[in-house]
């Protein structure tokens, strides 16, 4: 994509991933927003634990000594925070009833 900007743009790939990284971080965040607003945090803490494992077993995979390794670990972070609330805001928007806690309705 960068080589329609010419040859002085062509090794600014990391600040494309950079990018794409923070507009996963900032999606991330809006669908942590939805799934409290909705009140669908009840599975939450499997969130927690998905990311968390995540993170370990990046820290454990990924050779951090480049900047472009950096940046991808920022990327695959960012993936780990968004993908488990993306796929909850989902599930909950398809069966809101699997978020009902007892004596209350589901929110829609």
């Amino acid at each position: 994509m960068l080589w329609l900007a010419g040859a002085k743009y062509g090794n600014l790939e990391d600040v494309l991933l950079i990018s794409g990284a923070t507009a996963l971080g900032v999606f991330g965040g809006y669908c942590v927003l939805v799934l409290r607003v909705k009140g669908w945090n009840r599975f939450e803490p499997v969130c927690t634990l998905i990311q968390a494992g995540g993170q370990v077993g990046l820290i454990l995979t990924t050779d951090l000594s480049t900047l472009h390794s950096v940046v991808l670990f920022g990327l695959y972070s960012g993936l780990l925070y968004s993908l488990p609330y993306l796929v909850l805001n989902q599930i909950g928007f398809a069966r809101p009833s699997l978020f009902a806690r007892r004596g209350t309705e589901p929110s829609t």
